[in-house]
């Protein structure tokens, strides 16, 4: 009996036609390339920046950073475990060298330009489930 599979991929994509066909170029993630017709690639893929929160999830879990398209620059959510514990000083640091108040799971940075860096533990607002303005950042 076949069973229902969901695919999750990051891929880089642009526009490519052939001939009396429209599509596009695909490169996955180990840089192999791809076509595929337009019809079968909008059912698979959505860009960057109108994600819903599922999606951005699960790029978090693979490693990579999400924001909301509105969020100032320097705020986003990661997956993150603290590495190192400072008992004298009550102090945890994440592998990235940066303060934690929790011991692990996902984590916002409240960064702005010029402070250092913090996270802190995330709650998603209900517009933050709801919106579907995620976006992937490097």
């Amino acid at each position: 009996m076949m069973e229902q599979y969901i695919s999750t991929k990051i891929v880089l994509a642009e526009p490519e036609n052939m001939p009396g066909m429209d599509g596009y170029r695909v490169r996955y993630k180990d840089g192999n390339t791809a076509w595929i017709p337009a019809t079968a690639f909008n059912a698979s893929y959505r860009l960057s920046g109108s994600l819903p929160i599922g999606l951005a999830l699960d790029a978090v879990k693979q490693g990579k950073k999400a924001m909301r398209r509105h969020w100032p620059v320097g705020t986003f959510i990661m997956l993150c475990q603290p590495t190192l514990r400072d008992t004298r000083e009550g102090v945890e640091m994440n592998s990235f060298g940066l303060s934690v108040k929790s011991s692990g799971g996902i984590f916002i940075s409240s960064r702005k330009p010029g402070e250092t860096p913090f996270l802190d533990a995330w709650t998603p607002t209900t517009q933050d489930l709801i919106e579907e303005d995620w976006m992937l950042i490097e």
